[in-house]
Order: C-alpha cells, then sequence, then structure tokens
C-alpha cells in the first residue's frame, strides 16, 4: 500500500473521491510518481476535483485592504463608518468579535452590527435570544481596538421590501419587538435613536428607489434622519442610488453609504483592484460615541465608494463636500501670458487620483483635463485665461444627480 504525506493526499483528489463516490469498497484512483500528465488528465476523480475548487472570481479577492486615510477639516475630524451589517445573530456568517476585527482590518473608525429584529435563522444554536447579545459580544473587542461601536438593530418588515430601517444607538434592544412596523419605529425614537431607511430600491422590479407614504409621516414627526444612497450588499457596487441622494439633500438629512454584508468582507469586495466596502464619512468632532451622534443627527456626512467602472467617488451635499474638498487639495496656478500655459502645483491628501476639467465660461473643456495622483504633483496645459479665478469640475466629488462639485482657484499671473 502506498503512503502520502498529507499534502500529496489532499493534492491527489481523495477527498473529492469520498465525496463523490460514497458508501465502502469505494475503487479510488491515486496516482504513482511515475504516472504522466496525460494519464493525470484522464481521471475523472481529478477532473471533479478541479471543478470543486474553482472558486467564482469574488472569492480570491487580494488580502490587503486599501485602509484609506482622510483630511479633517476646521474643527472636524474623518471618521470612516459602515452602519449597516449583519453577524450570525440574524442572517450573516460572521461572529459579531469577527465583525471588529474586519473593520479594524479595513481602517474603520466607527461600526453598527445592525442585526435583523426579526429575521434570525441562527436563533435556535444559541442560548440567549436577547437582541442585545451580538452588541454585548463585539463590545470588548471594540474598546481593546478603539473602535467606536454603535448599538443597533434593523427593523426588517417584507412587504414591501424597502421598508427596512436601522435604529441606531439603541438603549433597550427588546421594545423594538412590535407586531407593527410603524410601532416599532416610534419605540426607536422614544429612545431618540438616529433612524435611516436602507436600499430604498430593495426589492423592486428595477433598481431604481421607490417612495412609500410611511417615509412622509416619519419625516413630518422628525423620527427619520437618513437615507442609505449606497448599499453594498453582496458586493453589489451597482446600487448606488442618487435619487435618494436628492432625498436626502430635499429633506435634509444625512445621506449615508455602507456595506449591508452578510459574508464577509473580503469575499464580496475586490481590494486587489481597488475596491472597498461603501463607507459613511462622519464629520465629527470627537471621536467618541457621543461625537457621532452629534455628526449623524446634523446630517454632516458624506459617502465613501468605489464605483468599479468609473473609481473613487466621494458622494454629498455641496455644503459638507466643498470644505471637505478644500482641505484635501491644495493648489497654486499660474499662467504664463507669453505662453498661453497654466501651471499648476498640486498637493492631494486624499488617498486616490482626482480627475478635474477646466470649466470657461461656464462650459467644460474636455480637453483640458487633469489627473492629480495622491501627494505633489505639477500640471501643464494650454488655456486662454478670461477671468481672474480658475475653475474646475471635480468628476469624483458628487453633489447631486449629474452634479460634479465645482472647485475654484486664484490665478497668479506671471
Amino acid at each position: 500500500m502506498n503512503r502520502f504525506s498529507r499534502r500529496r493526499f489532499l493534492n491527489t483528489g481523495m477527498l473529492s473521491a469520498l465525496g463523490v463516490a460514497g458508501g465502502a469498497g469505494l475503487n479510488i484512483w491515486l496516482p504513482s510518481a511515475e504516472t504522466t500528465n496525460s494519464e493525470k488528465l484522464k481521471s475523472p476523480l481529478l477532473a471533479e476535483k478541479e471543478k470543486k475548487i474553482k472558486i467564482p472570481r469574488r472569492q480570491v479577492r487580494g488580502t490587503a485592504p486599501i485602509n484609506a486615510q482622510f483630511p479633517n477639516f476646521g474643527e472636524r475630524l474623518t471618521l470612516k463608518a459602515d452602519l449597516h451589517l449583519h453577524s450570525v445573530f440574524s442572517d450573516g456568517d460572521l461572529w459579531p468579535e469577527a465583525r471588529v476585527e474586519e473593520a479594524v482590518r479595513e481602517g474603520l473608525d466607527v461600526l453598527c452590527i445592525s442585526d435583523h429584529i426579526e429575521v434570525q435563522p441562527h436563533q435556535k444554536e444559541f442560548i440567549s435570544s436577547d437582541l442585545s447579545r451580538g452588541y454585548e459580544l463585539a463590545a470588548p473587542r471594540a474598546e481593546k481596538e478603539n473602535l467606536v461601536l454603535i448599538p443597533g438593530l434593523e427593523i426588517t418588515r417584507m412587504e414591501p421590501y424597502a421598508k427596512h430601517l436601522n435604529a441606531l444607538f439603541l438603549k433597550n434592544f427588546s421594545a423594538l419587538k412590535k407586531d407593527k412596523f410603524r410601532d416599532a419605529v416610534y419605540a426607536a425614537a422614544e429612545q431618540e435613536c438616529f433612524i435611516f431607511w436602507n436600499h430604498p430600491a430593495w426589492g423592486q422590479k428595477e433598481p431604481k428607489a421607490t417612495w412609500y407614504p410611511e417615509m412622509d409621516e416619519f419625516l413630518d414627526a422628525g423620527v427619520l434622519n437618513g437615507f442609505e444612497v449606497v448599499n453594498g450588499f453582496e458586493g453589489n457596487a451597482s446600487d448606488c442610488q442618487l435619487d435618494v441622494l436628492e432625498w436626502a439633500l430635499q429633506y435634509k438629512v444625512a445621506p449615508l453609504g455602507n456595506s449591508d454584508a452578510h459574508k464577509a468582507i473580503p469575499y464580496l469586495f475586490d481590494w486587489s483592484s481597488g475596491g472597498h466596502r461603501p463607507m459613511t464619512l462622519i464629520f465629527a468632532k470627537e471621536r467618541t460615541l457621543a461625537g457621532v451622534r452629534e455628526a449623524l443627527f446634523g446630517g454632516n456626512t458624506a459617502i465613501y465608494y468605489y464605483d468599479y467602472d468609473r473609481g473613487e467617488r466621494i458622494i454629498g451635499s455641496r455644503e459638507q463636500l466643498y470644505p471637505f474638498f478644500q482641505s484635501g487639495l491644495k493648489c497654486e496656478f499660474k499662467f504664463f501670458k507669453q505662453k498661453g500655459m497654466l501651471e499648476g502645483l498640486l498637493w492631494n491628501s486624499f488617498p486616490f487620483e482626482l480627475k478635474m476639467k477646466q470649466i470657461l465660461s461656464g462650459q467644460i473643456q474636455e480637453e483640458n483635463v487633469i489627473y492629480v495622483p495622491p501627494g505633489e504633483s505639477t500640471c501643464e496645459f494650454k488655456s486662454v485665461v478670461l477671468e481672474n479665478n480658475l475653475y474646475f469640475e471635480v468628476e469624483n466629488f458628487v453633489i447631486g444627480k449629474g452634479k460634479n462639485l465645482i472647485a475654484e482657484y486664484e490665478i497668479i499671473l506671471s
């Protein structure tokens, strides 16, 4: 009888054989050291093994997250947050402490494990049925890692599917166990929770956000405080609803972007190509639970989002994004009249390349595009100067549907 090392045992496909054949008296084909490659290819068991180990591309992503760093501005710190994801205490795959570890690895500052109240497929596996148990398990690890952990839950009602709301800063988790949807929402409001509407396009025949009358009621009552503009469920980075951003701007509530992760983060987002989970950028006065709460209720947020077709995007209101942008990109532009050239010295402290197009007399100049990598750089391009100031459309900064941020700089004549 041949002896096999553990590595060779696994490589031969023997475990696949056990799974495929079943029963006793198995006729297992094992290649000897002299077996040719052509003979190996003829083995049905090896073919089955090859089929089994073909993991979908999304599951073989890079293992090193980006851990992006952002500038602070004014009296505000820029905190990276994921305010909507799940653990095994609802329908997620990971233990709560593992969610904390993921967040720390990706450089997050704030996390809310918002497990469903009504969806708990693993409940019979646990001794405790307390809705706060997931938070209680995650809290010590979060404190050790200096991660701001927000106590929260997701109110999940199935008709229509879009009626999913997250309640943050809970004090009494069990108070949200209500038969009626409205009663659960108002039970959260009584605890002065920050309540936001998750993925308004969820469950529709087409990926388009749909408004519901209950949202008018909640806004009028002052209990709906934010809209989730970007949702990354199953790594679906296409769920960016700029219509929802317009709603947030109209009603002056916080725009948010979150992962809604159920599986492990590295299986969902392509780190190797620069991808990452959607995040809410929270502009807080301090890195504490109270500081985060004040910022969220004040609408001091933006969304950090990776579009697999167009690259990095920051999404939010102009009121929030303009001072944030100014803090992150320092520019000095000189115009050399004889050469008709503009020369720029730029310092970009954002963690991604900026794409900027010059605007002249209100028209975007497609030929005058500058790309500003992180760090110090220079640029030079031909242009006419009609005014004392220089204007650029910043493609990476989105302030509405079809609207990008316009940046203004003084020109130095030379």
